[in-house]
Order: structure tokens, then sequence, then C-alpha cells
């Protein structure tokens, strides 16, 4: 006959059994998520980061090349996290206002590898995309 201690661990053994699965749904959850959080704060960064470069140009085409450079070097900066030529940058009028330009960059994230696809992404894991208005010329009197 079984002691009480032997069938204590049984009982162990059967709760680790039901929740080890849900543990390790939970750690991959966490790891993917903090993946693709690095890689949108990469592309915030970069968006940044254009958009400052992009106020050296005088017109739309020079900003677009300053913006698109500056955005290139960021997110090769990153390593292995990010992959630099996927990102499309635009530098276009801002509709908000006539003195201002926008800088977006957009990401393509469906070719990096954040971990199995059953747990999901925000915005279906496909795209990151970031934008910043930036003041177009001076305000001298």
């Amino acid at each position: 006959m079984p002691s009480p201690k032997d069938r204590e661990r049984g009982a162990v053994a059967l709760e680790f059994a039901v929740l080890a699965p849900f543990l390790v749904l939970l750690i991959v959850g966490a790891i993917r998520y903090a993946l693709y959080l690095s890689v949108y704060l990469a592309v915030v960064h970069a968006t940044s980061e254009g958009a400052r470069a992009s106020v050296g140009g005088a017109t739309s085409a020079q900003r677009l090349s300053l913006a698109q450079a500056r955005v290139a070097d960021v997110l090769a900066s990153y390593g292995a996290l990010v992959r630099a030529g996927t990102a499309t940058v635009t530098a276009v009028a801002d509709p908000m206002g006539p003195n201002t330009y926008r800088v977006r960059v957009t990401y393509d994230v469906r070719n990096l590898d954040f971990g199995p696809d059953w747990v999901p992404l925000p915005n279906g894991g496909t795209q990151i995309a970031h934008s910043v208005s930036v003041a177009n010329g001076w305000y001298g009197s």
C-alpha cells in the first residue's frame, strides 16, 4: 500500500503536468513580445533620428535622402535584432499644417523570427510604422 508521502509526490507530478503547458506559453509569449517591442522601439528611435537629420535638407529630395541615410545607420546599429534593408522611409508634406513635413518609417517584420506563431502579435505581426512631424523652414521675422 502506498504511503501518504508517495501519494503526495504523485499529486505534485500531476499538478506540474497540468500547469507546465501554461507556464511554457507564458514564458514564450513574454519572450516573443519582448522581441517585438524591441524592434518597435528601434523603429521609433530610427524615425526620430531620421526626422532630426532631415531638418538639414533644403528640398524634399534632400530631406528624404538625409532621413533614409540616418534611418539606415540607426537600424544597422541594432545588429541582428533589426534588418536595416527592410525599412521604408518617406518624407512628405504633413497635412496637419502648411509649415511641417512628416517623416514616416515602415518596417516589415514578417521576415523576422519572433518564435512560434501560436502567440499572436499586435497588428497581426506584419508591420511596424511610426511617423514624426517636423517644422519646415524658420520662424524669423
